[in-house]
């Protein structure tokens, strides 16, 4: 393990990336994987700094999720359908990421405000929760904690589906500091943000420019209004913006990775002409008895 000190300090104000540390990357003074890969170029220059003898084996390729999103967006009548809206509905995502600071961690009573205050006939409440969420509680626990809700119209997209989908078909997503708020400035819906802890959140990240302009949920404000304000002042150049940081590459994900993929195994990649593919429809938990989870 090699242990950072001295000259080797992030500067004030400079968290290390996840990933892109010496800490994860070198194990007895080399370099552990075979290919490092990155979504962006600007995470080129930040291994660079963090971690420069891993350069070499560093690949910029783009992001699978951020070129499915994409691909997906087209058909985001269907995912709207899939998640239960009628026409004339807006459909509110609420994500999650996992951990005590989380939406679901923090926010619980915002999900019952959600499906309670939200007029059913104007919206439809969808929640999305971080894979590690369901790993570290288990189907049958979230789905025992949120049977209330999804009884009275709470679409809980389960872990077994396809959430690009999902984010596809919103038209305001509500999260927190986790990556899904991300990848909702793909959507040309607005991103409304609780709480984001201080703690733990790299300023020179995208997440940190979109919780500079993102608007920020109140807790003592009817939500109605609060949604309805952020669709009206909704500004798509500073979303595009941090978008833009998600992938360096888009849509070349999958030549991209091909490629190296090959490379790496030494063999003559096969022709053939990849593009992203749409996500399949989300699958939502059904709370049809008391007690009764079905996915």
């Amino acid at each position: 393990m090699c242990i950072r000190g001295g000259a080797g300090t992030p500067p004030a104000g400079e968290r290390n990336v996840y990933g892109l540390g010496r800490q994860w990357l070198v194990r007895d003074g080399a370099v552990v994987p075979e290919a490092v890969l990155l979504a962006h170029h600007d995470e080129l220059a930040r291994l660079g700094r963090e971690c420069p003898e891993a350069l070499h084996v560093a690949q910029v390729v783009g992001d699978p999720c951020y070129d499915r999103i994409a691909a997906s967006l087209p058909s985001r009548a269907l995912y709207r359908q899939a998640l239960g809206a009628g026409p004339g509905q807006k459909v509110v995502l609420a994500c999650s990421t996992w951990g005590p600071q989380s939406l679901l961690g923090r926010e619980w009573p915002l999900l019952e405000r959600l499906v309670t205050e939200l007029p059913p006939g104007e919206y439809r409440t969808a929640a999305l929760l971080h894979p590690n969420v369901w790993n570290a509680h288990g189907e049958w626990q979230i789905g025992s904690w949120l049977a209330g809700l999804g009884r009275r119209g709470l679409s809980v997209v389960s872990q077994h589906s396809d959430w690009c989908g999902a984010l596809a078909a919103a038209d305001v997503v509500v999260g927190d500091h986790g990556s899904l708020s991300l990848y909702g400035t793909m959507t040309g819906a607005p991103v409304l943000l609780t709480d984001v802890p201080d703690t733990g959140l790299d300023p020179a990240s995208p997440l940190a420019e979109l919780s500079s302009f993102a608007p920020r949920l109140r807790a003592d404000k009817p939500l109605c209004r609060q949604l309805a304000r952020a669709m009206a002042t909704y500004r798509k150049a500073g979303y595009e913006r941090v978008a833009q940081r998600i992938s360096s590459e888009p849509g070349r994900f999958a030549v991209k990775m091909r490629s190296l993929l090959y490379r790496k195994l030494r063999l003559r990649a096969t022709a053939a002409r990849l593009a992203p593919r749409p996500a399949r429809l989300p699958v939502t938990l059904r709370f049809d008895e008391p007690g009764q989870v079905t996915p």
